[in-house]
């Protein structure tokens, strides 16, 4: 049997539409601007440094699904809410559930066991949950490398914050949170920043 060209270009197409149609996939993208520390500070209604214990995929409404995080907390930094028996929960955007995934590009992606520090607020949109500011900007995750061959001690080193998938072409301003080596150092540049804007707003 011969097919003529435009029967094979209609069949393609048929095929192409009927695989998007059964891929139950959501992918949904943001424009984030970048942030200062000094605006990661204000704007953020708590700041943790945290391990993520797990996240739990829920349905927000008919088009929306977020992950929620529980977090252990090893120190507040900021926060307007108490915290119990050092658990915390806040959300990302995105998730799967059942046999659909929603992906939000840029957002924050939560693994369990990793050790974070994270700057959350409230959004009205999603029933004033805390989630993560700025995206991923708002979020550092930590990792033991060794200090030394030597002595082999662990060091906690900052993992820099990415934002060029967020905003392209957009250069991120000179910062000492993204500069930070340490954990440690990471956390000083906070509550420096946080003493800079109390100071700012007497």
């Amino acid at each position: 049997m011969i097919l003529h060209k435009p029967f094979i270009l209609l069949f393609t197409a048929f095929w192409i539409a009927m695989g998007c149609f059964f891929i139950p996939q959501s992918v949904q993208a943001s424009t984030v601007a970048a942030l200062s520390d000094e605006q990661l500070v204000d704007m953020s209604s708590c700041i943790l440094h945290a391990t993520i214990i797990r996240t739990e995929p829920v349905q927000f409404d008919s088009h929306t699904i977020l992950t929620k995080v529980t977090v252990q907390v090893h120190e507040n930094l900021k926060c307007d809410a108490a915290i119990e028996n050092d658990s915390f929960q806040f959300y990302v955007r995105g998730g799967s559930i059942d046999d659909f995934t929603q992906t939000v590009s840029g957002e924050f992606n939560a693994v369990p066991d990793d050790e974070i520090v994270v700057f959350l607020r409230h959004v009205q949109r999603y029933q004033n949950a805390y989630m993560v500011l700025g995206m991923k900007q708002g979020a550092f995750v930590i990792k033991d490398i060794p200090q030394t061959r030597a002595d082999r001690k662990q060091s906690k080193s900052v993992i820099k914050r990415q934002i060029a998938d967020i905003v392209p072409n957009h250069v991120l301003p000179e910062s000492r949170f993204a500069q930070s080596e340490t954990l440690s150092d990471l956390k000083q540049a906070i509550r420096d920043q946080i003493q800079t804007n109390r100071a700012r707003h007497e």
